[in-house]
């Protein structure tokens, strides 16, 4: 890092996405309780693991450019998961959840590309978040093929 306001904006950018990754592990924690569908159970219970890992690489990533991982997550996230439990109680359930899952991916997937344009990421850190924006993107395929 060159300097620290550099650093600040890494560290900043990295704990975002950070909370982008708590909330989805959540949010897939809530979609896989609130389902029926077995197969979606599976699939919502492996999209949540996948998180985890996520957070975690997040999280050595973070402590790697000098901050303090904040894995919080948002409000915006909080607000998120509790509309997936109430859609869960409405009409055709499993539909709701896979498009309340798609929303926040989108979400997710726009945070990454703006995360990666940011000049200061060590290579590193771009091949790591390349990746999961790879993983997140392999996850709306299959949400969409749920559908």
């Amino acid at each position: 890092m060159s300097n620290s306001s550099e650093q600040q904006t890494v560290v900043s950018t990295l704990n975002g996405l950070l909370a982008t990754a708590v909330n989805a592990r959540e949010g897939y924690r809530t979609a896989a309780k609130d389902t029926t569908d077995d197969q979606l159970k599976t699939f919502f219970n492996k999209a949540a693991q996948e998180r985890a890992t996520m957070v975690a690489d997040l999280e050595d990533l973070v402590r790697a450019s000098g901050g303090d991982p904040d894995a919080s997550g948002t409000t915006a996230g909080k607000a998120h998961r509790g509309w997936i439990d109430v859609r869960s109680t409405l009409g055709d359930a499993d539909t709701s959840v896979i498009d309340e899952c798609l929303r926040g991916e989108e979400h997710a997937i726009t945070d990454y590309e703006q995360a990666l344009e940011e000049k200061s990421l060590a290579s590193d850190a771009r091949d790591t978040l390349s990746d999961q924006l790879e993983q997140i993107q392999a996850v709306v395929r299959e949400l969409e093929a749920h559908r």
